[in-house]
């Protein structure tokens, strides 16, 4: 059968009844074919893949295996697979060189990758550890000082030590600092006296002395160190309006005396060789210093013999290194190298008096006039096989006057060895900052006449790059980097140093009144807060200190309470807030107010708050936030103390109202219900005699809910001519049919705490008035919960309806 008789066939089927009709146009019918074809190589392709699979397993191959790496196996033809056919030589050249150059880029894109994905690894690495090291820091188990300290700086003595709980009234549990923090406590305390009677104290002096009188630790004396370095920071004043310059001199001056302090015990250690005499002068130290330091020099010096190597240069730098600025100046005039200056032009002497009588800064023109001099000298130091000697000293000299950072930069690159501590690094820096104007100072790093100043920011910026292990021996010597953190003002910084990082965690307790000095100094905030982008809040850094001793010592917690609160802004929410917290925490109302009220003795509060109004506004205010809080028990006590029994009783009368009905046979609850009636008695008796209609109100209330609650006893225990006895005395209930509108209208004035009562006395009411079978009683009573009904529940309805029906 051929094809065209198959197709007559499928014609004629087609043209049958009982076959639908189909069309299809060209385009579906390719679609289609190209359905089916994929289909049939599918199923081809699988029938493949098996008999491959089989085959590989019968030779011992993984299959799936070999399938997923087959998968990830990506060929790539290379640029020179690809090369067109060349005809001439330059041609060929040319896809050469364009292969090459795109090759390179291809691997330099890679290795850019590469770097960049390693870099953000070891980034995350590294922000991961220190999160790590804080987090573990945090969990370690806290001794003694409750994880400020390790050393255990406290001591429970006393009677009340094994208590369980803190007296009321005396705290119970004493403390007795040891060392420093003794010392720390008392200035504590001085502070806060001073800053009450607004008199001057120098809190930075005060607490060094505390500090450095801890004669027996070793750490004592390190931390003596920074307080001293921050003493002799705070302690120059100059009475401008550079208060950042002269920060930076203070600094720059301890250095300056630590170097006179080395000098002299290098003198001390070579006597002989020093041969320092009977009355040396600040220029005779110098001299002995530097045979000291040049014994290995074959030649004599220039100071001891006329042909003596000159070491000019080098006794102008250990002058000016040392403080010794009229020594500097004198050996500068009378050497004929710091003499010689350019035709027409200072020479360094000339520069080096301007400087100093400036106070350490050249004006603008002479610096820009000096520059170039201190290129040429930069310049002739390049070989070092020609350079003449001392010629680093000579260099830095001139860079010292010039103070551009660039120059600077340049000669420490060249010369490595000339800064071998950080206290030299940071003195030639600190320097340079000084020397920079004003403007500098303050952040704006705009160069003047070409020269590039050193700023208090970069400076800061830099010291910032490298982690703090990298200037304390990898964390063995960690007071190293908060010197270097004070030396760069960054005070913030050096504080939150010293109190988050694990290696400072002997420190906590000096960090708490770092903190303290520098608010008291004005200078926690100062030119930079050195946190490296972080944030340290000081204040809930001091009050968690303070928390420490709320059940050991409620004074010294006061203490620390009241200076957190002026480090968080002094406001009168914040010392609420925190005086609250140590109220409610520590129960001991009676040392912290006294005896309270009007004529009542004053607490230790007295001591912050001396006025008795503004005192006893503050504690209203506290009561106040307890009451929002929920803390009842505290608010009335407050309330109380602070002379206002208005809101003492008012919040009295709702604990009664809560406790009546749970009292009824529930023994804690009565015994609780009997403490608060003698609370409010004390209440009540404060009131008694006011003409204000709330407080008139207020006492009505109360003694209304003692009768309420007498009545619902005699209720319970089934003495219904008690209940009617006491009825008498509630004249929120009508028992006439004249008083039902009277009684309905003061409802709507009712104390909320009785208005909540009111249905358990209309349902002892009804029991009572039916047994005594009192009609008109009880038709008073229905018409008075018939013009209440939002707050009378049908339940009782039904009993006061019933109760009428069985007295008729």
């Amino acid at each position: 059968m051929d094809w065209d008789s198959l197709l007559q066939q499928s014609e004629d089927q087609a043209f049958q009844d009982g076959f639908p009709q189909m069309e299809r146009d060209l385009m579906q019918v390719e679609q289609l074919s190209l359905k089916l074809r994929a289909k049939a190589s599918r199923l081809d392709q699988s029938n493949e893949e098996l008999a491959a699979s089989r085959l590989l397993a019968q030779q011992g191959v993984n299959a799936r295996r070999y399938n997923r790496d087959l998968l990830e196996l990506e060929l790539q033809p290379s640029h020179e697979d690809v090369f067109t056919e060349p005809t001439t030589v330059d041609e060929y050249l040319q896809q050469v060189h364009e292969s090459t150059v795109v090759s390179a880029i291809q691997e330099a894109q890679r290795q850019t990758d590469d770097t960049f994905q390693q870099f953000m690894n070891d980034s995350l690495q590294a922000h991961w550890q220190q999160a790590k090291r804080r987090l573990l820091d945090s969990m370690l188990p806290s001794g003694g000082q409750g994880g400020f300290s390790p050393a255990a700086p406290l001591t429970v003595v006393g009677p009340a030590a094994t208590a369980a709980q803190p007296d009321l009234q005396t705290a119970g549990r004493k403390v007795q600092l040891t060392g420093r923090f003794k010392g720390y406590a008392d200035v504590t305390l001085q502070l806060n006296e001073a800053a009450v009677d607004g008199r001057p104290f120098d809190a930075v002096a005060a607490y060094t002395r505390a500090a450095c009188s801890d004669q027996g630790a070793d750490d004592g004396m390190s931390i003596c160190t920074c307080w001293q370095l921050l003493q002799s920071i705070t302690g120059v004043a100059s009475g401008g309006t550079d208060g950042t310059a002269d920060l930076l001199r203070g600094a720059q001056e301890y250095l300056e005396r630590g170097h006179v302090a080395y000098m002299q015990r290098a003198i001390q250690a070579e006597r002989a060789q020093a041969a320092l005499g009977g009355n040396p002068s600040k220029l005779g130290q110098v001299h002995a210093f530097l045979r000291v330091k040049n014994q290995d020099v074959s030649t004599t010096l220039d100071f001891d013999s006329p042909t003596g190597t000159d070491t000019s240069w080098q006794r102008i730098f250990c002058c000016l290194r040392s403080g010794f600025s009229a020594e500097a100046l004198e050996v500068a005039q009378s050497s004929a190298a710091s003499t010689a200056g350019r035709p027409g032009g200072k020479d360094f002497a000339g520069h080096l008096s301007e400087w100093l009588r400036n106070g350490g800064r050249l004006p603008a023109r002479s610096a820009a006039a000096l520059a170039p001099e201190v290129e040429r000298v930069l310049r002739e130091g390049r070989d070092v096989r020609r350079r003449p000697p001392f010629w680093a000293h000579r260099a830095a000299c001139h860079v010292l006057l010039a103070a551009d950072r660039r120059l600077a930069d340049q000669l420490q690159r060249e010369v490595q060895g000339l800064f071998p501590t950080i206290e030299d690094y940071m003195w030639f820096q600190l320097v340079l900052v000084r020397a920079a104007p004003p403007e500098a100072l303050g952040g704006d790093a705009t160069a003047a006449a070409g020269v590039q100043a050193a700023t208090l920011d970069g400076l800061q910026q830099y010291l910032q790059q490298y982690p703090p292990a990298h200037y304390s021996h990898q964390g063995k010597q960690p007071l190293l980097y908060s010197m270097v953190l004070l030396l760069s003002l960054q005070l913030r910084g050096h504080v939150a140093f010293l109190a988050r990082d694990p290696s400072t965690r002997p420190y906590r307790v000096d960090a708490v009144h770092f903190a303290l000095a520098l608010h008291a100094a004005q200078l926690l905030d100062g030119p930079s807060d050195g946190c490296g982008g972080e944030t340290m809040d000081v204040g809930a850094f001091v009050h968690l200190y303070a928390k420490e001793f709320v059940h050991t010592d409620v004074r010294l917690a006061l203490e620390y309470y009241i200076a957190a609160a002026r480090l968080q802004g002094d406001s009168r929410e914040t010392r609420g807030r925190l005086l609250r917290e140590l109220l409610t925490e520590s129960q001991a109302y009676g040392f912290l107010l006294g005896s309270g009220g009007a004529d009542g003795e004053a607490g230790a509060l007295a001591a912050f708050v001396p006025e008795r109004a503004a005192r006893h506004e503050l504690i209203a205010a506290i009561a106040e936030e307890c009451a929002g809080a929920a803390q009842t028990e505290e608010a009335v006590e407050l309330f109380m103390y602070a002379g206002q029994p208005r809101p003492a009783l008012h919040m009295l009368s709702h604990q009664l109202s809560d406790l009546i009905e749970p009292s009824l046979d529930d023994a804690v609850a009565a015994e609780r219900a009997d403490a608060i009636e003698l609370r409010g008695a004390a209440a009540v008796a404060a009131l008694r005699g006011s003409i204000e209609r709330e407080d008139v109100h207020q006492l009505e209330s109360f003694a209304q809910l003692k009768v309420v609650r007498q009545l619902l006893q005699a209720h319970a225990r089934g003495e219904g001519g008690t209940v009617a006895q006491l009825l008498m005395e509630l004249p929120m209930v009508p028992l006439e049919a004249g008083r039902v509108a009277m009684c309905s209208a003061n409802a709507r004035t009712l104390h909320p705490a009785l208005l909540d009562r009111l249905p358990k006395v209309l349902a002892a009411a009804a029991f009572a008035l039916e047994q005594q079978r009192r009609q008109e009683a009880l038709r008073a009573v229905v018409a008075f919960a018939e013009d209440l009904p939002s707050h009378v529940p049908t339940a009782v309805f039904q009993a006061l309806n019933r109760a009428l029906q069985s007295a008729s």
